[in-house]
């Protein structure tokens, strides 16, 4: 993922919406309470996406207005999206009727060609490149970890509980990310 993308990390803004959710965003300016509060504050106009909009106030914290850092950043969280994904498929693979058959090593190749497929794919290429696509990074990001903790948790002989509690929390952190999230 990070080869692949790593031709990203110069590239600029882009003037279609990064000007309105980046640059000009006063939003992203403040880490502090009182603007946490403001980036969570349910507005009627637009889609509600705070934690986006959190995401890019991260990065204005560390390197404020340079593109590089935002980039970095969306490629992070697709590579560890691909690996959750990865996580996710090795642990639901082997219940698929059949596959306990197959080997062990068997699940995990498919869920390793999978999950390499959705890190190299370039239909992805939007979502990780073009900085105002982050909302679908975050989504993957937290929905593939959601999952991974759901499917976790059901071989897991205790802390059920916190499994599928923190499960629950990243699916909301996901539809806090995108419009889609509220599908997952």
């Amino acid at each position: 993922t990070l080869a692949v993308y790593a031709n990203t990390l110069n590239n600029q803004f882009t003037n279609w919406d990064d000007t309105n959710l980046i640059v000009n965003n006063e939003l992203i300016r403040s880490l502090d309470f009182k603007n946490i509060k403001a980036i969570f504050d349910f507005r009627a106009q637009g889609t509600y996406q705070p934690v986006r909009v959190l995401s890019y106030a991260i990065d204005y914290h560390f390197g404020k207005l340079n593109p590089s850092g935002y980039h970095i950043h969306s490629i992070l969280l697709h590579a560890f999206a691909s690996v959750f994904l990865y996580l996710f498929l090795s642990h639901i693979i082997p219940l698929i009727r059949g596959m306990e058959k197959t080997g062990d090593n068997t699940a995990k190749y498919a869920a390793f060609f999978i999950a390499l497929v959705f890190a190299v794919h370039p239909l992805s290429v939007e979502a990780v490149a073009w900085l105002s696509g982050r909302k679908y990074v975050l989504l993957s990001f937290f929905s593939f970890f959601s999952l991974y903790l759901f499917a976790k948790s059901f071989k897991a002989e205790t802390g059920q509980f916190c499994l599928i509690s923190g499960s629950v929390f990243l699916a909301v952190l996901a539809a806090l990310s995108s419009p889609f999230g509220v599908i997952f």
